[in-house]
């Protein structure tokens, strides 16, 4: 509606008809009448005149004008004077609209990336602004510094208000890469057994040497030193030490599984969120069954697909289900051992060379197993700290 209009409706303005067309619009032009809108049709004319210019308007016994209809406010207050309760209606309904205007009505959020923009909303509202907060409250200054000294993952924050919408820019921390670096001395040690096959040191003193045949938890490269000069001295031993080892790996499913199985019935509880505020619409506040499964979801109402409401509607799905025992067959047993095995056989060689292996099938205690052995080389070094006082060499 446009500025005139919303003029024209408060002022009040009558719809009128004259049989007459052309005498009637010269009629207005001589008396200096503002008109507008006006319709020709079969030679009368139908147009919009302000109350303040009907009163003014002179009609001469012979001039036929029929009033239509009466458009506007003074015409509301004139018909409902004698009905008090609608006014009153209606000065409460245009004094919640502008409260309505100073609240919250929903939070959104840009720039989070590592961060849960539910969390972020949440912690908003704990400090103060969330949805159904209000406006003239909020000190905004105070908010983002509170925000920031609250947590530590974010660098920046902005929150603006437009309409009723609080818009929240961030900025997340960009965390720095945490490499385990120590300077502590320590020696390299077997993390397994095997026969040494190549040493590679870079700092310590090498332990062992190729096709030396070593033992788990033995030393492999020393960080203690000796020199003629300073005695000993301890250092952070580095290295690598190739070894051919022989590992086993096993994997068990047993025949007799419990599954779940759903029963077909399900319930639904459903709350009403107004302003953040939860309002529950049934009567008792827990599980509907036994064992069942809990989908939740929740559903903000929109104007037009276009304007977010500070309304929402969370509903709770249960789906009851049964635990059941199922037997499976030898083919099946043995499907589920063989991807079992291939998920760990990945996992434990990626960063080794395999020279053989070999597998076997055993069915026995109600179970399907699968044996593999495994011959490969790989780096069998591990660091192990050790606390050094030190001595030195000169009497």
């Amino acid at each position: 509606m446009r500025l005139t209009g919303i003029t024209n409706f408060l002022s009040g303005y009558y719809i009128l008809r004259a049989p007459n067309g052309t005498a009637f619009t010269n009629l207005l032009l001589a008396q200096g009448i503002a008109s507008w809108n006006p319709k020709l049709r079969d030679g009368s004319i139908t147009l919009c005149m302000l109350r303040s210019e009907y009163k003014r308007l002179k009609l001469p016994c012979e001039t036929d004008v029929v009033t239509v209809r009466e458009v506007g406010l003074p015409q509301l207050i004139e018909r409902y004077r004698r009905r008090p309760g609608i006014l009153v209606g209606a000065l409460l309904f245009a004094v919640i609209l502008y409260l309505s205007s100073q609240i919250i009505w929903s939070v959104e959020v840009k720039g989070a990336q590592r961060l849960s923009e539910e969390d972020i909303i949440d912690e908003l509202a704990g400090l103060g602004c969330g949805v159904g907060s209000f406006i003239p409250f909020i000190d905004f200054y105070v908010l983002c510094n509170d925000y920031l000294t609250q947590t530590g993952d974010v660098s920046w924050i902005s929150v603006n208000i437009r309409g009723t919408v609080a818009y929240v820019e961030l900025r997340e921390r960009i965390m720095p890469e945490i490499t385990e670096k120590s300077d502590n001395p320590a020696n390299i040690v077997a993390a397994s057994d095997g026969i040494v096959q190549h040493v590679e040191v870079y700092s310590g003193i090498a332990a062992v040497k190729a096709g030396d045949a070593v033992r788990k938890g033995q030393l492999l490269i020393s960080g203690i030193m000796d020199s003629i000069s300073v005695g000993f001295r301890a250092t952070r031993a580095q290295g690598r030490v190739i070894a051919q080892t022989a590992v086993m790996l096993e994997v068990s499913v047993p025949f007799e599984t419990t599954e779940k199985v759903y029963t077909g019935r399900s319930g639904i509880q459903n709350t009403i969120k107004v302003f953040g505020k939860s309002i529950n619409l049934f009567l008792k506040s827990r599980n509907l069954y036994e064992k069942c499964d809990t989908i939740e979801t929740t559903d903000n109402i929109m104007l037009f697909d276009v304007i977010k409401l500070p309304l929402a509607l969370r509903t709770v799905t249960y789906k009851e289900y049964t635990d059941e025992v199922r037997v499976m067959s030898e083919t099946e047993a043995g499907a589920l051992a063989a991807l079992q095995l291939s998920e760990d056989y990945a996992r434990r060689f990626a960063s080794s060379e395999i020279l053989s292996m070999s597998t076997e099938s055993v069915t026995d205690s109600g179970a399907y197993r699968i044996i593999c052995e495994v011959s490969c080389t790989e780096d069998i070094g591990e660091t192990r700290e050790f606390g050094f006082a030190g001595t030195n060499g000169s009497n």
